[in-house]
């Protein structure tokens, strides 16, 4: 259907329809659907509403332009009887297809896929992909609004695929609409909420300081414009004032506590006070009538609700017509908890998928964090050979009232497992119950992990824990302290959410890194390994204490053009002595360590336009006459700890450009074992032909200075291929460059981003290639024209 007016001439009530000599004819058959007036001459054609009722489709696929909009359409159909009694009008079951699609163009593959994904979904409720060709579905309140004052009015009920009753948890709700105001009561649901693009719905999420629970790193910008609620304390859930205030329809939350009756942090202050007495079926902690004492493990001592049913109000919210979604592994009635398995976050994110009326963005993210699970496991197999065993450090303090000294970790019946078991872990404790449990340090010993999984939170951070471990002598002696097998894991990324496929990957990744030194990818959920000098810095005084040598993954020694230099720690203050060198630090995003680089006028030779602005916030040293490398004296003002060249020049004992002036002073005669131009002993004329005429330094060994700076406690690199003894200078090829970039991953612990750093320039060489292939059929030919002055 693609317009009404276009027919307002024809004797009879007609409209204007594709026919079977155009784009619209080309898209449907295609796609795999039957045009009805394939029939009829040209692109297009007026039918009649008679002919139209008469052909009886399963869908109609309506234009939608801004000049002529495809409500518009609906409207007309549902303003005249004829179209009543219509299968597609009374489940309305069309398809919105954009004008500027409806062309011979690129989009039509992409359009012809949509158009199938939304019929699907239209006329049976299934829930299938989208490719982003703007084809889509309508949006059933939309059309219930629409049509309610027409001929032939929706109800909600009517469409097929509008979500109108859901249970979660035993507690049934029907939806007037989808929830258009949203407050989000913990990090893990307002993460469901924007990993499903739902941030113009959150009207307000619970104040977590960033640095007590930081946001999942990827959508850190959106959650910067989400208004903040504080709670009645201002430091606790939303408060119901603030609730009312924000005019909410929906509260979405991962623990349970969020909808009881009394305040988490407060037995004796009701939270919900508006909304009448709570409980009711499937609304309590216990079965109704039973008189129990409730005691949360999982809080510090002294919680404890004594002789009373623990209540909950989502009933009395969903009266109040504010509707509600809590996390299945949280019901209130512990008989309704999911188990902590993938299904159960897929369930999740279908229903919320149902309830938001966005089906195929829920079915992409299943689809990615399948694939992240599925990732997770094989690279773990592929590099461990087996999986791993782990214990999940959640809380210390947790455990207080225990007989005998324990820890709080992660059990069988919770998040962590389901997290541990999707990555690939075998968790040392999944025979436990519930969630986490209280487990006993000898047991942990006993059960000799090969790596610890530390929960991070600003109100209990991961490195209490290791000093704990660090400062107890039974743990002296386990692998896993001795070496710091340590991953460090967000407590926001710990719950049944979307945030667990990254999670998993970079687990992953991170116990790769620990444990074998190996070096991986980053996922950005938030989970890291350690940075090996500040766990020694952390444990020196302890009973445990590590040594930098002691960790596998840190980087303590390197050699670099046969030299060989041993870091007391990653260097922290960098100078670069060439672009080349300077772009490397930028390109691995290590711009925050440089203190200085050598001034090039940007006329004479341009950074790389990407690092522009990083680059214009670094300090230039213009050397000892303003135009050569960085002098010794720059360099020891900065207090640098760190050279990075791509020529040697820059380490010769003298100045490039004059060779009677010394470059290096302080740290006495220079050369040694692979340091100088030619074998020691050997004394010969040196001619660098790549100089203008003139520049020879006769009768001396052409030496350099990196052992010496070394030795002075400043750590150098150089680039392989203008090592200062010729034979061991690397050949230009890829591997040179990526073994560039590993090396400086290592040195500067950040061996992730080297790793992203090498596939992108290889997916650039490849792509370079096949363009080029394809384009002209054969390598072109060429000449690189360097200089005119040097011959």
């Amino acid at each position: 259907l693609d317009c009404i007016s276009c027919c307002q001439d024809e004797p009879e009530l007609s409209v204007f329809v594709g026919s079977g000599g155009g784009a619209p004819q080309m898209i449907m058959k295609e796609a795999g659907f039957t045009n009805l007036f394939a029939d009829r001459e040209n692109s297009w054609a007026c039918v009649t509403v008679a002919d139209i009722i008469a052909a009886e489709p399963d869908v109609m696929i309506i234009v939608e332009a801004g000049f002529d909009p495809a409500l518009d359409k609906i409207e007309f159909m549902h303003n005249h009887l004829e179209f009543c009694n219509a299968n597609y009008v009374k489940h309305a079951d069309y398809i919105k297809f954009p004008f500027s699609a409806s062309t011979i163009g690129p989009r039509v593959g992409a359009a012809a896929l949509d158009m199938v994904s939304a019929a699907i979904h239209v006329a049976y409720g299934d829930h299938t992909m989208s490719f982003e060709s703007g084809v889509d579905f309508f949006e059933p309140q939309v059309l219930v609004d629409s049509t309610k004052d027409l001929k032939c009015p929706l109800a909600i009920g009517d469409i097929k695929y509008a979500r109108t009753e859901y249970t979660n948890c035993g507690v049934t709700h029907t939806l007037a609409r989808v929830p258009q105001r949203v407050v989000t009561m913990n990090q893990g649901s307002l993460e469901f909420m924007l990993a499903m693009g739902l941030q113009n719905h959150i009207v307000g999420t619970r104040g977590v300081p960033s640095v007590l629970d930081p946001i999942w790193p990827k959508y850190k910008d959106a959650y910067n414009l989400i208004p903040v609620m504080t709670g009645a304390d201002g430091n606790s859930y939303p408060s119901e004032a603030e609730i009312n205030i924000a005019n909410a329809d929906f509260i979405f939350a991962d623990w349970r506590s969020a909808f009881s009756e009394y305040a988490w942090n407060n037995d004796t202050t009701r939270q919900w006070t508006s909304v009448g007495e709570c409980g009711g079926e499937n609304s309590d902690f216990w079965p109704a009538g039973e008189n129990k004492t409730y005691v949360d493990k999982g809080r510090a001592p002294g919680y404890e609700r004594k002789g009373e049913i623990e209540s909950y109000c989502r009933p009395q919210l969903h009266a109040d017509g504010i509707g509600t979604f809590l996390s299945a592994v949280s019901c209130e009635d512990p008989t309704l908890r999911a188990p902590p398995i993938q299904q159960t976050l897929y369930d999740t994110i279908t229903t919320m998928g149902e309830i938001f009326d966005v089906p195929t963005v829920a079915s992409q993210l299943i689809m990615e964090i399948k694939s992240d699970f599925e990732i997770a496991q094989r690279t773990l197999q592929e590099s461990a050979g087996h999986a791993l065993t782990a214990v999940w450090l959640d809380c210390i303090s947790c455990c207080q009232d225990e007989p005998e000294l324990s820890v709080f970790v992660g059990s069988g019946g919770g998040a962590p497992q389901m997290i541990m078991k999707e990555a690939g872990f075998t968790n040392l404790f999944a025979d436990r119950e519930n969630s986490w449990a209280c487990v006993t340090v000898a047991d942990i010993i006993a059960a000799e992990p090969d790596v610890m999984i530390i929960v991070e939170a600003g109100f209990d951070p991961a490195l209490d824990k290791i000093e704990f471990m660090h400062n107890h002598l039974e743990f002296c002696n386990a692998n896993y302290v001795k070496h710091a097998d340590y991953i460090k894991f967000p407590f926001s990324a710990s719950t049944i959410g979307p945030r667990v496929g990254a999670a998993a990957l970079d687990m992953v990744s991170a116990a790769i890194h620990v444990a074998y030194g190996d070096h991986t990818m980053s996922f950005e959920s938030g989970v890291d390994f350690f940075e090996p000098q500040v766990l020694v810095d952390s444990t020196k005084d302890l009973k445990c204490p590590l040594a930098i040598g002691d960790i596998k993954y840190a980087r303590t020694e390197y050699t670099n053009c046969g030299v060989t230099h041993t870091l007391a720690r990653v260097p922290q203050r960098v100078v670069t002595m060439n672009q080349g060198s300077l772009e490397f630090m930028l390109a691995m995003g290590l711009q925050n360590h440089i203190v200085g680089t050598r001034g090039v006028p940007s006329v004479l030779d341009p950074i790389w336009p990407k690092y522009k602005d990083a680059y214009n916030l670094i300090p230039v040293m213009t050397g000892a006459d303003g135009n050569s490398y960085p002098s010794e004296a720059e360099i020891n003002i900065a207090n640098a700890d760190f050279i990075f060249a791509d020529w040697r020049s820059a380490f010769s004992e003298y100045a490039w450009n004059n060779d009677t002036t010394r470059q290096w002073t302080s740290v006495g005669e220079c050369g040694g074992e692979n340091s100088d131009f030619w074998p020691a002993g050997e004394n010969k004329t040196y001619v660098d032909k790549g100089r203008a005429p003139g520049y020879e330094r006769k009768g001396e060994i052409e030496s350099y200075c990196r052992p010496q700076l070394h030795a002075d406690g400043i750590g150098t690199f150089l680039s392989a291929v203008s090592c200062e003894d010729p034979t061991l200078r690397a050949p230009p090829i890829q591997q040179t460059l990526y073994d560039t970039i590993t090396t400086m991953g290592e040195i500067f612990d950040v061996p992730t981003v080297a790793s992203q750093l090498i596939m992108e320039i290889k997916s650039d060489f490849e792509i370079a290639q096949r363009t080029l292939q394809e384009s002209a059929g054969h390598a072109l030919t060429a000449v690189w024209l360097d200089c005119i002055s040097c011959c």
